[in-house]
């Protein structure tokens, strides 16, 4: 690349980096890391996000959140950065931890998303515990995040699964008023039949 006269950039770096971390080549991403930094290059929230879901991923949690405490000392932390630890908390079986991001999030200056409502959504209804995914679910709504195609197909099919068919069928008919029915009829399709 460098030898046909074009340079790398900070994108240049996080697509390596990130592909490196993904490849569970992290030593190498880390030295591209530094590469960037000897280049005058600043590693940014995508860069960092990428060792932070290497870390998410592989179960290393403790590491994620010293890596996410810097990402948010440098202002380098958002809302994705949170989803990533939120989704490896889930991944975990650590709800509660995942849960107490939610609350951190917002002493942060940062607002939840849709996805981070739904990953926790899914994991309690993996789980079981439908009430706890409907409590989140009337929070979300509260704080006015609305719902997408995923969030409603995974509480309804948590709730096919754990056998709630009225709940699934209320939840289809508000899915169906605000979302795309073609949409909506593969999810609802897909949820029953996978179940």
């Amino acid at each position: 690349m460098i030898g046909d006269g074009c340079l790398p950039n900070v994108v240049t770096y996080n697509v390596l980096i990130n592909g490196l971390c993904k490849a569970d080549s992290v030593d190498t991403a880390g030295l591209l890391c530094k590469e960037m930094l000897i280049r005058s290059f600043c590693p940014n929230e995508v860069t960092y996000g990428s060792f932070l879901d290497y870390l998410s991923m592989g179960g290393n949690m403790e590491e994620a959140l010293k890596l996410h405490k810097v990402m948010l000392e440098e202002l380098l932390a958002n809302t994705v950065t949170y989803n990533i630890l939120i989704k490896g908390f889930c991944r975990s079986g650590r709800t509660k931890d995942a849960n107490d991001l939610l609350v951190e999030m917002d002493s942060n200056g940062l607002s939840p998303d849709c996805v981070s409502y739904s990953t926790l959504i899914h994991e309690y209804c993996r789980m079981g515990d439908l009430w706890e995914a409907f409590k989140l679910w009337d929070i979300m709504l509260e704080r006015g995040v609305k719902p997408d195609e995923v969030a409603y197909s995974l509480l309804i099919r948590g709730c096919c699964v754990n056998g709630d068919m009225k709940k699934a069928f209320e939840l289809q008919d508000e899915m169906r008023k605000t979302i795309n029915w073609d949409v909506c009829d593969s999810l609802i399709s897909a949820s029953v039949v996978s179940t």
